[in-house]
């Protein structure tokens, strides 16, 4: 067994466990493997480690899904690392309740100062595109006054833990409300607060001018730009209300902008049966017009209508590709630094660490759930942040298997806006990819 990806120190030490050569062990159902050539590899979703075994090792381990091994030959073949590293586990072993416990202990160890960290702000809902995907289609529009800005900053005062605050901008179009952007980052700063600002946007209305403000005043550190592929994709998917001065070239030349100023962008293309075949191009596009741009990454992104549909699967299968080719681009997201055990999935299982905030003021746990679920508003003279009450609910019954529920959520099924039915096949599929990019490289 060669370890070729470390996974995390604190999860490694907690789950650590010495092999009895008298009692009976098994695979560990939180663990996926990937058959290659002469052997596969093993990645342990809990920790985050990644292991190759050799052909022999690995006819030893498969049969553990099902079967059990004494840890006695464990020991004679060389294996004990793989309980010793949580591949392998007690065969009477509770593995859900054990990775529950998992979550509740991480957060206690990590010791982390008290208050919120992120705060989502919707300046407005309004946006200037009219994305014919758009799932914001028909919500209300909603822009924030300056007395409520106001009291956001007041709000971000009582609340905030005693660190730099992160400052995530999202509508709607949150450029379309850059005087209030701007309002609350003064407040902040005549407040002594430190933050950081991210923004998901569009990037049309990114002028140079308000680039200048966005650096100066809002810390603009990252943005993420909303992308559907080449010129003629791009135009009709997006609709712009004032075409004549929102289009393709407005968006990249902000992306170019952004970049010369040190901002990390991410493009996020979003993508569907009728422009996939078009994405690759348009990653080429993008290398060459953004060349040597370390601080540029790209990433694909499926229609969430089309994963609930079983064609979904295939377009998942067939941007493999594109992906290998992202990584031999360099706009890749490093996969390295994907983390193990996610304590919390979202917002709204994250306590206190985490709100939206709505243009009205109200407060929500996630900014895919609107309507009527806020559970308080930053007028309120003593405002809780809290998790989503789903945080608590156990787990389905099918994810409480699930080999990807480490970094997934136990209320994912159980009421997540975000749910869509194929998600273990879509996380199988590309963590297949990734374990063979992985193969690649220590081969």
């Amino acid at each position: 067994m060669i370890i070729v990806r470390n996974g995390n120190r604190m999860v490694l030490d907690i789950m650590q466990q010495s092999v009895f050569p008298d009692r009976d062990y098994r695979l560990n159902p939180y663990v996926f493997s990937a058959a290659e050539e002469n052997g596969g590899l093993l990645k342990n979703m809990e920790t985050g480690m990644v292991v190759s075994l050799s052909d022999a090792e690995l006819r030893l381990i498969e049969p553990l899904e099902q079967e059990s091994v004494k840890g006695a030959a464990l020991l004679e073949a060389g294996l004990g690392d793989c309980v010793k590293y949580g591949f392998l586990v007690e065969k009477e072993t509770d593995d859900y309740q054990q990775y529950r416990q998992l979550c509740s202990l991480l957060p206690l160890l990590a010791n982390e100062k008290p208050g919120t960290k992120i705060y989502t702000i919707l300046p407005t809902t309004a946006c200037n595109a009219r994305c014919v995907y758009c799932y914001e289609e028909g919500l209300p529009v909603l822009s924030m006054s300056e007395e409520t800005a106001d009291k956001v900053v007041e709000f971000i005062e009582k609340t905030r833990w005693q660190d730099t605050v992160t400052l995530l901008w999202f509508g709607g179009e949150p450029l379309a409300g850059s005087k209030i952007i701007s309002r609350i980052c003064r407040g902040l700063r005549e407040k002594c607060i430190p933050f950081r600002s991210q923004i998901i946007t569009n990037a049309t209305l990114m002028s140079a001018e308000l680039l200048e403000e966005a650096v100066s005043l809002w810390c603009l550190e990252s943005a993420q730009v909303s992308v559907d592929g080449l010129r003629a994709d791009y135009e009709a998917r997006k609709q712009y209300v004032n075409p004549a001065s929102h289009h393709y070239d407005a968006m990249m030349d902000a992306v170019g902008r952004m970049l010369e100023k040190g901002i990390h962008v991410t493009l996020r293309c979003n993508y569907d049966g009728d422009n996939i075949d078009g994405l690759e191009a348009f990653a080429q596009e993008v290398r060459t017009r953004f060349a040597c741009r370390d601080k540029l990454s790209f990433y694909p992104a499926m229609l969430f209508q089309v994963k609930s549909l079983e064609s979904g699967i295939d377009l998942q299968r067939r941007i493999q590709s594109l992906k290998d080719r992202l990584v031999e681009m360099n706009l890749a997201d490093n996969e390295k630094k994907r983390s193990a055990l996610k304590t919390n999935y979202c917002g709204a299982d994250s306590g206190d660490k985490n709100v939206v905030i709505a243009p009205d003021g109200q407060l929500y746990h996630c900014e895919h759930l609107p309507g009527n679920t806020a559970f308080g508003s930053v007028y309120d003279p003593d405002p809780v942040i809290c998790s989503d009450p789903r945080a608590e609910l156990e787990a389905d019954e099918m994810c409480r298997t699930c080999p990807f529920l480490p970094e997934c959520t136990p209320f994912y099924k159980n009421g997540c806006a975000d749910y869509y039915a194929n998600c273990r096949a879509f996380k199988q599929i590309d963590l297949e990819a990734v374990l063979r990019r992985i193969a690649d490289e220590i081969q």
